[in-house]
Formats: structure tokens, C-alpha cells, sequence
């Protein structure tokens, strides 16, 4: 049977592994979502967005070799970059801001926005809005 629904591929990155399977569990559930793997260091992580090719990266910004920031920044001039949300305990307005900087798609607050992870990968999943003309030109 053929679908028109979009099966984004997903990759997970958290130094802590319940972390991950919790987030691979969520995820699970969602039949146009498929996790493509995990990782918890930096290294990983950039080894996989090019072995697995993700559409979106579940990014932590504490990891042991390194932060998730370091990811954002070395991958934005990638052609293949996926969108990242960064789901983090480090949600000081610094932190925030240099996210957006490096192109993050969103900023999750891992104690008060977990549960909006799912939410956020349909967001991403959606058309951009298009444009609307200008009025009285």
C-alpha cells in the first residue's frame, strides 16, 4: 500500500543512554518517524550524519568529547546538514542564543519540553509556509 506520508529519519545524540532509549521509545510510537541511530560524543555524531544521512539530529549540548554546539558549527556549511533540535539541561539565554547562531531548528529545555520533542520533528516535517504577494503592488 502506498503513503504519502514522509518518513523522517532520526538520529538521537545524548551522552546519558536512558536518555536515548527513552527518546528512541517516544519515538517509536510515531509512524512516520524512523530512529537511524544513536550516538553520545561529538566524534559519533559526526560520524554518523555521514553514514546514516538523518533527516533530523535529537541534539544534547553536554557530551563527553566535546558539546552539541561543536556539532552545529562544524556541519553548517554541509550541503546534506540535517535539522537539529537541541533538547538540553543548558538552557541559559547564552546557550540559546548560540544555537540559533549555528542554525538549530529548536531549543528544548530538557526539564519542562521533553515531551514536545515529537511535536517539534512534525514541525520540522511540514512545508515551509509560502509566500504571500504584496498587497498594492
Amino acid at each position: 500500500m502506498a503513503t504519502d506520508l514522509l518518513t523522517l529519519r532520526v538520529l538521537i545524540v545524548d551522552d546519558f543512554e536512558p536518555v536515548r532509549s527513552r527518546l528512541a521509545r517516544m519515538l517509536a510510537e510515531e509512524a512516520e518517524v524512523e530512529v537511524v541511530g544513536q550516538a553520545g560524543t561529538v566524534e559519533d555524531t559526526l560520524v554518523a550524519l555521514k553514514t546514516l544521512a538523518p533527516d533530523v539530529v535529537i541534539l544534547d549540548l553536554n557530551l563527553p568529547d566535546g558539546n552539541g554546539l561543536d556539532v552545529l558549527r562544524r556541519t553548517l556549511d554541509d550541503p546534506a546538514r540535517p535539522r537539529f533540535i537541541v533538547l538540553s539541561s543548558y538552557v541559559h539565554d547564552e546557550y540559546r542564543q548560540a544555537a540559533e547562531r549555528y542554525r538549530a531548528h529548536a531549543f528544548l529545555d530538557k526539564a519542562h519540553d521533553f515531551d514536545r520533542v515529537v511535536e517539534s520533528i512534525h514541525a520540522l516535517a511540514k512545508p515551509p509556509c509560502p509566500a504571500r504577494p504584496k498587497s498594492g503592488a
